[in-house]
C-alpha cells in the first residue's frame, strides 16, 4: 500500500512539474531579432487573375495569370494589399490595354520586358523603389475548345 501511494505521489509530482515548466516556457517573452537583421524585402504572392477574352460578341477564352512580387514594404509604407492592387492594375494595362494584340505576340523573350514595365509603372504609382522584382509564374490561355473538352 505504501508503494502504491509513493508511486501516485511521484506521478503527481512529475505531472505538476511538467505543467509548471510548460507554463514558464509558454509565457517567456519571445525576443525579436535586431532591427538591422529584419528582412525588409518580402515576397508577396498575388491572387490568380482570370480574364475573359471577348471578341466578335462572345467569350473566346480566358487568360490565367499568376504573379508574385518582391517588395520593400518599409520603404514605401504601403500595405501588401495596396502593392497587390498596384501591380495587378499595371499588369492588366501592360497585357491588355497597352497593346491589344500583346498576348498574340507573346514569347518567352518578351516576358522580361513586360515584368520590367510592370515593375517600373507600379513603382511610379507607389512612389520610390518599393517593388524590387516581378515574377510571372504562369500565363495560360484557355480557348473555347479547351473549356468544352474539360466539361
Amino acid at each position: 500500500m505504501f508503494r502504491d501511494l509513493a508511486t501516485a505521489a511521484l506521478i503527481a509530482a512529475v505531472t505538476l512539474g511538467a505543467v509548471f515548466a510548460g507554463g514558464i516556457a509558454a509565457n517567456r517573452a519571445i525576443s525579436s531579432p535586431p532591427a538591422e537583421q529584419v528582412a525588409e524585402e518580402i515576397p508577396i504572392k498575388l491572387k490568380q487573375l482570370t480574364i475573359p477574352v471577348i471578341e466578335t460578341g462572345g467569350v473566346q477564352g480566358y487568360v490565367l495569370l499568376q504573379m508574385s512580387v518582391v517588395a520593400n514594404v518599409k520603404s514605401g509604407g504601403h500595405t501588401s494589399n495596396y502593392i497587390e492592387l498596384a501591380v495587378t492594375d499595371e499588369a492588366l494595362k501592360a497585357l491588355f490595354l497597352k497593346d491589344r494584340l500583346a498576348l498574340s505576340k507573346l514569347t518567352k523573350d518578351s516576358l522580361p520586358k513586360i515584368t520590367d514595365d510592370i515593375r517600373k509603372n507600379a513603382n511610379s504609382k507607389l512612389g520610390g523603389d518599393t517593388i524590387k522584382e516581378v515574377f510571372i509564374s504562369s500565363l495560360h490561355f484557355l480557348g473555347k475548345e479547351e473549356l468544352s473538352r474539360q466539361q
